[in-house]
């Protein structure tokens, strides 16, 4: 697998629900176990979804770019956020709280693969 790939996957896993919550946050928060009345849910549910598209659309960008430094930060940018995903979606289930479902598994394998290609493999691809 290239880093390009792991670029595309990351992209459709942040338009995908990113999509969802700019459009119909009540149903991804129902989806997800939260509770999702009022005027407060649906605005952070919206927020959610922005910062869900950005984060697509800039793994797109760095998908169709050739390797260079500002790339490389991006995938260590990426190491950062999924490392610290994944410890805030797995802390409710070492605690018994609200789970996000399978969340901290996607966070755990984005951060291997992210962590592998800035670390590991530092040939472009």
């Amino acid at each position: 697998m290239k880093l390009k790939h792991v670029f595309y996957l990351q992209a459709f896993f942040g338009f995908l629900p990113g999509l969802g919550f700019l459009f119909a946050p009540a149903v991804l928060w129902n989806a997800w176990g939260t509770p999702s009345e009022g005027a407060v849910m649906d605005l952070a549910g919206r927020n959610t979804g922005v910062f869900l598209l950005t984060v697509g659309l800039i793994a797109l960008f760095a998908a169709q770019s050739d390797d260079s430094p500002l790339r490389r930060n991006i995938t260590l940018a990426y190491v950062v956020l999924h490392g610290v995903g994944f410890v805030i979606y797995a802390l409710p289930l070492l605690t018994g709280g609200v789970s996000f479902g399978s969340a901290w598994i996607m966070s755990l394998i984005f951060f291997f693969f992210f962590a592998y290609f800035r670390f590991i493999k530092t040939s472009p691809g």
